[in-house]
């Protein structure tokens, strides 16, 4: 007959292997920061395209970061919400980038361009979402995978902003799992340069902040 604390001992022993092993695999939350300072919105102004004139929002940086305890490799990231109690939903839209060559190093730079009137804002190092997520690199426990993104919401005019509710970013993996984060469109996001374009074209900009465009 076994000893009856022997017996107590190895099932705590099993209890104990078996939390470990789940709190391994179990679906763990991904992380996604957003960095509000670099956050706005701007009209996708390239005529003769799908997305003319709709407002997006621009995130020059966001960071997914995996505060769980195995890799991960992130598949999509979506922006949800409802718009007049209609749901709707996007994947980023892969803005078309230029080059911006630094007069100190002569060596170009992937960049995204916002004009505001007749000035241009250079958005240095823009990295669309889409394609980093298309490398398929795993994210390590800790690791952080930083891009840019332009997400298209359903309204032409920001005085239709107030009517945009539950705004979600969604972040999934390859094993199903989707972290989910309540976005609001903060009022700065909105005033800040209210005529913001954002232009889908190749261009070459010099050191002086000439452009020419492809």
């Amino acid at each position: 007959m076994s000893d009856p604390l022997t017996t107590l001992a190895s099932i705590a022993a099993l209890i104990l292997l078996g939390y470990f092993v789940w709190d391994r695999y179990r679906p763990h939350r991904h992380s996604l920061e957003v960095v509000a300072e670099q956050t706005l919105l701007a009209t996708f102004e390239t005529p003769g395209q799908a997305l003319h004139g709709r407002l997006g929002l621009v995130f020059y940086i966001a960071n997914i970061t995996n505060v769980s305890s195995t890799p991960f490799t992130v598949k999509n990231v979506l922006l949800r919400g409802i718009m007049d109690d209609k749901r709707f939903e996007e994947e980023s839209y892969v803005i078309q980038t230029g080059t911006v060559i630094p007069k100190e190093t002569n060596a170009p730079i992937p960049t995204a361009m916002l004009r505001v009137g007749p000035d241009n804002f250079f958005l240095m190092r823009w990295n669309n979402i889409r394609e980093v997520i298309g490398e398929r690199r795993p994210v390590d426990p800790g690791g952080v995978l930083t891009a840019s993104a332009f997400f298209p919401l359903p309204i032409s005019s920001r005085n239709y902003v107030s009517r945009l509710r539950d705004l979600q970013i969604v972040v999934a993996d390859f094993q199903g799992r989707e972290s989910i984060y309540d976005l609001t469109i903060l009022d700065e996001w909105v005033t800040t340069h209210p005529n913001a374009l954002i232009l889908n074209r190749s261009f070459r900009a010099d050191g002086e902040g000439n452009v020419s465009f492809a």
